[in-house]
């Protein structure tokens, strides 16, 4: 949510310097183009002042044509020094006017100045030829006719007026004629003031409609007559020219405030930037802050949350959603505490809910609005969580929730340790004082034989003199008899005595890391079998069938240390069997030869067969139960089997009963003791 924010005010941001931007790029172009269109009018207003000067000395040009062809018609006898006198007065010597030329029935009769134009006396305008252009428009519309650029006959290029007229022949007949002034273009663009008064502007004139070629060019150049250029239609005598006008240096390309604006542009840009990187720099130390805020809250290994004081949730970290996992989907701000509690306590989230739902969650509010102290809670998954809640300045909640279940478990197992180490005392006190009791009591027997009864027998016997040898032999046999029975109890609880003190020893040994050790290459075939048949007699007596399948395979190991296991092994599926079979196999491995030991017995439930292995622990550790012993047997195999690299599980048989399994590397030498 918060990268969305920041990237919206990013947005806006650049959008703000783009507006800012944007306006000023369209104030700079408005502003160019204001200057650009003044500079079009100022260059349209010189244009048209210059058409109006050229069009003047045209016009001029074309009155002194006139005059010439009047007084021409009006003196038909004229001689050529006539001519000439009047042309030169009329022209008023005017530099631009190449040549006059007077054709009376159209043929070049006279012409001013004669050299170098004498060659232009002869030409008849009834004949069509590039030297007669315009002649036959002028005729034909009586009216003068100014043509150009075109070459001349003298050589050069120049504008051609052509002036009709009408006369008197010497024969008193009406007559047609017709006066050609030949104009110097350049000349008259000096005599107009076009060079002079328009320095700084290109222009270009064509006679009629300019058509993007060179047709038609009287002065300048096409390249002025460009897509920026301002074009201009002028009548000139009896057509239209088109004039292009363009600054020489080009057009503007900013306006008169285009500084102004680009400084009043940076300006703005500059500040709007400069507020922007403070308003982002404290954002981003307030967003740093909270980000450490939560990392921090993030890092914690508890579970955090804050409630606002109307008890909605503001924020959380991830531990809190994980520990509540089942409450995760409503787990979100704005969602009260009660909306968390009682969808957790819809799912089955909390042990301590189950059967009284309502009054749980009502307890469990009221602990809430206290907010003192501590207290823990249990869920269903098996997890106990200690909860702590605090109130803050603003009436709102800060809670912590710890996950204790290790703590929970390490007591619950510190408490059975206790109580499996006081059981192991009892029983020990009990096991010790069982054999103890009968070797002092029957040795007290054996130090004073006199007390036996079959001893007073013998006594009776030998004294009475008419005892038979018989009746003496059958004396003390009942005797040596009883004092065996003794003996014999004596010597199965000094076994019993000498087996709890060795289970006690190795015990200790294998705790220290100093147990002895000693593999070797070993056949598992006859140490299964004679481990197992050592107990054939004890099955026997209670009606057990004993079966050993045990094929031939070698591996490294200690022969002593696996006959004590697989003593423990078949001992106690012996013991634990009250009839059926107990059946001890060997299955061969490529990697490992794995041992069987199944019964027929009561088997052990799934909750205790990993602790069956714990030190001290058994599933009746009463000193009542109907099975003595000290419950470090099974601890003592799982540290043997250890030592040798292998596992030791139990598992439920076919038939009931239990089956424990041992698993020995064949090849792999033992290396972790511990």
């Amino acid at each position: 949510m918060r990268q969305i924010q920041v990237r919206i005010l990013r947005i806006v941001q650049l959008a703000t310097v783009l507006a800012i931007i944007g306006v000023a790029f369209y104030v700079h172009r408005n502003d160019t183009k204001l200057t650009i269109d003044a500079a079009k009018r100022q260059v349209l207003e010189h244009g048209t002042h210059a058409s109006s000067a050229l069009v003047k000395e045209l016009v001029v040009r074309e009155t002194i044509a006139t005059s010439v062809a009047i007084t021409a018609s009006l003196l038909p006898e004229k001689t050529e020094d006539d001519f000439t006198r009047l042309a030169e007065r009329i022209s008023q010597g005017r530099q631009d006017i190449l040549n006059l030329a007077y054709a009376p029935d159209l043929v070049v009769r006279f012409v001013y100045p004669k050299e170098p134009n004498a060659s232009v006396i002869g030409l008849d305008y009834r004949e069509s030829s590039e030297f007669t252009l315009g002649a036959d428009t002028a005729l034909a519309t009586n009216r003068p006719v100014l043509i150009g650029p075109v070459n001349l006959l003298q050589g050069g290029r120049a504008l051609i007026m052509r002036v009709p007229f009408r006369g008197i022949r010497a024969n008193g007949e009406d007559g047609q004629g017709l006066v050609s002034l030949v104009i110097d273009i350049e000349k008259l663009l000096e005599a107009a003031g076009i060079f002079d008064e328009y320095h700084g502007l290109s222009i270009a004139a064509f006679a009629g409609e300019w058509d993007g070629t060179q047709e038609g060019l009287v002065f300048g150049s096409t390249a002025t007559c460009g897509s920026s250029a301002v074009p201009m239609m002028i009548p000139v005598m009896d057509t239209s020219w088109t004039f292009c006008m363009a600054p020489t240096d080009g057009w503007p390309a900013h306006g008169e405030n285009s500084s102004q604006i680009i400084i009043l542009t940076l300006l703005a840009i500059i500040s709007t930037t400069s507020v922007f990187i403070v308003v982002n720099r404290l954002r981003m130390r307030e967003a740093t802050a909270k980000k450490q805020l939560w990392d921090a809250i993030e890092a914690i290994n508890d579970g955090f949350a804050l409630f606002d004081k109307n008890d909605r949730l503001i924020m959380f970290n991830s531990k809190y959603r994980e520990i509540y996992s089942a409450s995760a989907e409503v787990i979100r701000p704005g969602v009260t505490f009660r909306e968390i509690i009682e969808y957790g306590a819809s799912k089955g989230q909390y042990a301590e809910a189950e059967g009284n739902v309502e009054e749980w969650i009502e307890n469990r509010i009221a602990i809430h609005r206290d907010r003192q102290g501590e207290h823990e809670q249990h869920l269903a998954d098996g997890r106990w969580i200690k909860v702590s809640e605090r109130r803050t300045s603003d009436g709102g909640t800060v809670g912590f929730r710890v996950d204790v279940t290790e703590l929970k478990r390490a007591q619950h197992a510190a408490e059975a340790s206790n109580r499996a180490i006081t059981e192991f005392l009892n029983n020990i006190n009990h096991e010790v004082r069982t054999p103890l009791s009968v070797i002092v009591g029957f040795i007290k027997f054996l130090s004073q034989p006199e007390t036996l009864g079959s001893h007073k027998a013998l006594a009776k016997t030998l004294d009475d003199g008419a005892a038979t040898a018989t009746e003496t032999r059958a004396a003390i046999d009942a005797f040596v008899a009883e004092v065996k029975s003794y003996a014999e109890r004596i010597q199965r609880s000094s076994a019993h005595l000498r087996a709890l003190v060795q289970d006690t020893l190795d015990l200790s040994k294998i705790t220290r890391g100093d147990f002895a050790f000693s593999p070797k290459l070993v056949d598992l075939a006859p140490l299964v079998r004679e481990s197992a048949e050592e107990f054939s007699q004890q099955a026997e007596a209670k009606g057990i069938d004993l079966r050993i399948d045990a094929p031939s395979v070698e591996i490294q190991a200690d022969p002593s240390r696996l006959r004590q296991i697989l003593l423990n092994l078949v001992g106690n599926a012996v013991k634990f069997t009250d009839s059926g079979q107990v059946k001890v196999t060997l299955e061969p491995g490529e990697d490992a030869a794995v041992i069987r030991v199944a019964d027929t017995g009561p088997g052990i439930a799934e909750e205790h067969r990993q602790r069956v292995f714990e030190k001290f622990w058994q599933i009746d550790g009463s000193v009542t139960r109907k099975h003595g012993g000290t419950g470090l047997g099974l601890a003592i195999s799982k540290a043997l089997v250890k030592l040798h690299g292998g596992d030791i599980w139990v598992e439920s048989g076919d038939a009931g009963g239990a089956v424990f399994c041992v698993r020995l590397p064949r090849t792999q030498p033992p290396q972790d003791r511990g």
